[in-house]
């Protein structure tokens, strides 16, 4: 019996010490592990924003969603990086907008940009960008797929 109980421990223990929340809203929804936490969600209005950080705020993660006004991913591109002062912005061969830029406190930032029918998508990294990479690819969604960035 002991083996048994020492065997699901070691099964089923791990997993329940990484549990996650979903966090779901309009157009993605994220399990966010038990290291991050959601520090803002704002659906409510014409632009969804959302910013996740570590609870060591080692990486930090913000999403930006709203209506294109049928603008392509360059001209969205461009207005983003200029925003963020980009040292660096290009349209990749998959169609995905990447600029990068340094974060108010002087971390190396990269910003996605991706467009699908009449909505964009401007996701932010800053810190640790492993984890936030990690982090990005337990995003899904069913509708919006196309605006998931592409790492």
């Amino acid at each position: 019996m002991k083996i048994l109980l020492l065997l699901l421990f070691f099964v089923f223990g791990p997993a329940a010490a990484v549990s996650a929340d979903t966090v779901k809203n309009d157009y993605f929804s994220v399990d966010v592990p038990s290291d991050w936490q959601l520090l803002q969600d704002d659906n409510d209005n014409a632009i969804a924003l959302s910013v996740y950080a570590t609870k060591n705020r080692d990486s930090i993660v913000t999403t930006v969603v709203g209506s294109n006004g049928r603008a392509d991913v360059a001209t969205i591109l461009k207005s983003f990086a200029q925003q963020y002062k980009a040292a660096e912005s290009f349209v990749r061969k998959d169609g995905q907008g990447v600029f990068i830029f340094k974060s108010y406190d002087g971390m190396d930032s990269t910003g996605y940009v991706t467009v699908s029918d009449r909505m964009y998508m401007v996701v932010t990294v800053s810190g640790n960008m492993r984890k936030a990479r990690n982090f990005l690819k337990s995003f899904q969604s069913a509708e919006y797929a196309d605006l998931l960035p592409k790492l």
